[in-house]
């Protein structure tokens, strides 16, 4: 350990000076913490007494040659210096958010006592207008900033001018150290950390969420539940009638990109076949047949799901249907809403 030690020995002239100066380290190491991790010393005064910085790799100024260095500040601009003993080292990184520890040679992530990658907790869109949409309080792992971003009270966002019958995906970031969030129609990336997304070619966006606008414009009114959006408005029209007065009895691709979000592959549905005799068979593309015994899904003859059930779909939202044998009537399908992973 750097912590030093003095003994007092018996008729010493001023031993308070080893005693305060060892209590000093206690104070500053024995919760140790740090404002953040630079290279480059900052301006101190009396108010940043005991304050602590962890000092980069590559250390200028006063600071040069103390690479991974504790810098404790003891008065304005004056530095005491703390080497790092063995790898049972540990501090906490107050900007960054995270525990580190110290492995021999490198300050390091203790992931087991630092923020999970993917973490992600509140953080729900809530629709309040066509054009207004809130951010819900929560945080979120930042790919990165390699930390979490915590949003402390909704973010309320109003007047948005977007373009019509378009995907809008919500973000979160942080600006001169606050929270916030944006609408782009840049599509998140592949998953970075189980399921956790940034934006595509910008890692500094987290993503949470995604809206959908209508002809008008407008938001589609929904209401998250967990992972799942719910819409609220008339799904009996477009684009939620992914089919209306399907016939096909060659395998036919059902697209349900235009109200299930690039981030599932799981829409909430409602079918109705109204042929009397007929039944409709389904399944996604990586199903290579599809019959009455090969399928995924049976909609049996004169038909109607009083409740939307699960529709499983392929990588690209679609999902395949036909008919066994030619229809007198004809087969529905309407979404009412879609789970999403984030």
């Amino acid at each position: 350990m750097s912590i030093p030690y003095t003994a007092w020995s018996d008729g010493a002239l001023q031993g308070n000076i080893p005693v305060n100066d060892s209590m000093q380290a206690f104070a500053a190491l024995g919760q140790a913490n740090v404002e953040t991790t630079t290279n480059t010393p900052p301006t101190t005064v009396l108010g940043d007494v005991m304050k602590m910085w962890l000092i980069g790799t590559s250390p200028t100024g006063v600071w040069a040659g103390r690479a991974n260095q504790l810098a404790l500040c003891t008065a304005a601009n004056v530095w005491r210096y703390f080497i790092p003993g063995t790898n049972a080292w540990i501090i906490w990184d107050k900007t960054a958010l995270n525990v580190l520890r110290w492995n021999g040679s490198s300050w390091v992530v203790f992931a087991a006592l630092s923020t999970p990658a993917s973490q992600i907790d509140g953080l729900r869109l809530v629709y309040v207008g066509p054009n207004a949409l809130t951010l819900e309080s929560g945080s979120a792992y930042v790919q990165s900033l390699a930390r979490r971003v915590d949003v402390p009270s909704a973010i309320a966002k109003s007047s948005l001018s977007l373009s019509a019958s378009s995907w809008y995906h919500a973000y979160l970031f942080e600006s001169a150290g606050v929270a916030d969030y944006e609408l782009s129609t840049t599509a998140p990336a592949s998953a970075y950390n189980g399921v956790a997304r940034s934006k595509t070619g910008d890692q500094s966006r987290r993503y949470l969420g995604s809206v959908k606008t209508l002809a008008s414009g407008g938001i589609a009114q929904f209401i998250q539940t967990g992972n799942y959006i719910g819409y609220l408005g008339n799904i009996n029209t477009a684009p939620f009638f992914v089919l209306i007065g399907g016939t096909a009895t060659t395998r036919t691709t059902i697209d349900f990109s235009g109200v299930v979000p690039v981030t599932s592959t799981i829409a909430n549905a409602c079918a109705q076949n109204i042929d009397p005799a007929n039944k409709v068979v389904m399944a996604t593309p990586d199903l290579a047949t599809l019959t009455d015994t090969v399928n995924q899904l049976v909609v049996p003859p004169s038909w109607t799901s009083l409740l939307p059930a699960a529709f499983q779909l392929s990588s690209a939202r679609s999902l395949d249907y036909r008919y066994l044998s030619a229809p007198s009537g004809s087969f529905y399908l309407a979404v009412n809403g879609y789970w999403y992973e984030r």
